[in-house]
């Protein structure tokens, strides 16, 4: 097996100990590396070991020339700040420096320093964090293309480049699993025992233990003699609709000894990943002497696509898997080796790539400051809606959706800039996220808040109305038609409530119905808890609902609120003469005599 299609450059080269501080110490009197994870008092784990070895053979060389700060609390950000500032140079660690929101005061005090991120998230994960974080991975998205990224294989870096133009050098990454004496080698796999197959990953959906099972379930049902091995723990990214089978023998979490232990009582490691950069799993299962099989996808076919110990499958599906096992199963022993592979894996190699990749471009690494950044992506989408005829709609559209994706969360002017394109393009109902910045610099910006408004109750969208309406009010406090269109669209809501308690009278139960009903009238309520009107309306829901004595409070409070209110007050009348309740019906009536 060779490593030719691994570029020259990080192939394997003898590694002197001192040559780290012969590529860095002209350049860096320190570094620090900042990652949500990297806490001291913390067990450092999964994307964050990499770097913890990087900054490990820097240290055993010279010690204290590499600083680990955790962040991932705010205070974290307080204690360690002077620590950054005196730093030469940056190297962020993952896009979870961006999610966790803490790390934004450091990048504040980055500006002039070269910074650089050490990426271990492709496509699943930063979608996944886009969804779960959508005003904080803009900024991430923004930043990146300052600063010069450590990819962990060519395939993470191509699929960064499909987004942004930015620059970066492939790494790779490492764990520290021992020297070549200590390598176990591939044994051949006797017919008469079951394949020991295995997987050591957390239980979460990016993991893919669907695919694990379903394969178990297959090759149990084909009555194939093997056995098929999870360890790691459950998280709360799994599907809910996941069921663990006894087709898989589920572990749970173990300490690492024992990760050890069950690697070299398999046969074969099966990753079953959709995404993974380079699962340091995949490098330790090698090194403990398995077959390997995985998805084409993740970063381990880049590495091990010509050994012949591994083969990978092009469709995410159980049939392929099972035959890729199959295939390696049947490859001998004496084929297999991953001794190159592993050598370029090594912490020390790691150290080397890391070290030349700054040094090489340190002077392009310069951050400028967010200030700088976010003007300069200003001009960029004045610049794209300049370019585009003003006719070609289709391609307008295009531009606009790829720029939605780094506009979030940011200052005031971009949000503003980018806001008035979509204005002019899909009108105010698209843009109303960016009308507040929008209207903060424009004198009538009032008049795209009320324009939103009127055409979200024109489709009967009463509840966007709304909000759109107050936000038109807080910008001109006298606006007349705001407060027409806000009493107008309760108005509305009021004689739909009115036709949800109906229903629900008519149909008591019926739970789906009661569930629509409850839902409406929470966010009803939410906007008027003062209203006089919502307030008696949501107590002839509460009556219909058979909650009488929540009703009976809110009546009061109408009341109260209220007193000249005799339509309503007549039929709560009744409701309290039904309910018994005299101390209110005398609290009622002196009420309404006082008027």
């Amino acid at each position: 097996m060779t490593t030719q299609h691994i570029s020259e450059n990080l192939k394997p080269k003898p590694f002197d100990e001192g040559s780290i501080l012969d590529v860095l110490e002209g350049k860096f009197q320190s570094i620090v590396v900042v990652g949500h994870d990297l806490n001291k008092s913390s067990t450092i784990v999964g994307s964050s070991l990499p770097i913890s070895l990087f900054a490990e053979e820097a240290n055993r060389v010279r010690p204290g020339f590499v600083n680990l700060v955790g962040i991932s609390r705010p205070e974290h950000v307080r204690q360690n700040i002077n620590t950054l500032i005196e730093a030469d140079a940056v190297i962020i660690n993952g896009l979870g420096f961006f999610t966790t929101g803490a790390g934004v005061p450091f990048l504040q005090e980055m500006e002039g320093k070269p910074l650089f991120i050490y990426l271990h998230e492709t496509e699943f994960a930063v979608v996944g964090a886009e969804a779960r974080h959508p005003a904080r991975v803009p900024l991430f998205w923004r930043t990146l293309p300052y600063m010069h990224i450590l990819f962990s294989t060519q395939k993470q870096a191509d699929w960064y480049r499909s987004v942004l133009p930015v620059e970066g050098t492939v790494v790779y990454n490492a764990i520290d699993i021992g020297d070549a004496s200590g390598r176990v080698r591939v044994e051949e796999i006797s017919s008469s025992s079951p394949l020991r197959v295995l997987n050591v990953a957390t239980v979460q959906d990016r993991k893919g233990p669907q695919l694990f099972d379903k394969v178990a379930q297959i090759a149990a049902n084909k009555r194939m003699n093997m056995e098929f091995t999870w360890v790691g723990k459950k998280t709360d990214w799994l599907s809910d609709s996941f069921k663990f089978s006894e087709a898989v023998n589920w572990v749970g979490q173990v300490p690492h000894d024992d990760v050890v232990r069950y690697m070299r009582a398999s046969d074969l490691f099966f990753l079953s990943s959709i995404d993974d950069p380079l699962p340091l799993s995949t490098t330790e299962a090698a090194y403990n002497g398995m077959r390997l099989v995985s998805y084409s996808i993740p970063g381990s076919e880049e590495l091990f696509r010509e050994a012949p110990g591994y083969k990978s499958f092009d469709e995410y599906d159980a049939e392929a898997a099972l035959n890729a096992i199959i295939h390696v199963q049947k490859v001998s022993a004496q084929h297999i080796n991953y001794d190159e592979i592993l050598q370029l894996l090594s912490p020390p190699n790691l150290t080397k790539r890391i070290a030349v990749a700054m040094v090489l471009h340190a002077e392009n690494a310069i951050y400028p400051g967010i200030c700088v950044v976010d003007k300069d992506w200003q001009q960029k989408i004045e610049e794209v809606r300049t370019q585009i005829a003003p006719g070609d709609q289709k391609e307008n559209i295009k531009k606009l959706g790829k720029f939605k994706r780094f506009i979030s969360g940011t200052s005031r002017d971009l949000l503003a800039a980018f806001g008035e394109w979509v204005l002019d393009l899909e009108g105010p109902v698209a843009a109303k996220k960016y009308l507040k910045p929008l209207a903060e610099i424009r004198s009538d910006g009032w008049k795209q808040f009320l324009k939103a408004a009127e055409d979200e109750f024109g489709k009967g969208r009463y509840f966007e109305a709304i909000s759109l309406a107050d936000e038109a009010s807080s910008l001109r406090p006298s606006l007349k038609e705001a407060k027409a269109i806000r009493h107008a669209a309760i108005t509305e809501l009021i004689k739909k409530g009115e036709k949800h308690s109906k229903k629900i009278r008519n149909s008591p139960n019926n739970n789906e119905l009661n569930h629509t009903a409850e839902r409406f009238f929470e966010r009803l309520f939410e906007i008027g808890s003062n209203n006089p009107r919502i307030l008696c309306c949501y107590s002839e829901y509460l009556q219909s609902s058979g909650k009488n004595i929540e009703a009976l409070l809110f009546i009061r409070r109408t009341t109260l609120l209220d007193p000249k209110i005799m339509k309503y007050k007549r039929r709560f009348i009744f409701l309290i003469l039904r309910l018994r309740r005299w101390y209110e019906l005398r609290l009622l009536l002196r009420t309404i005599t006082r008027f």
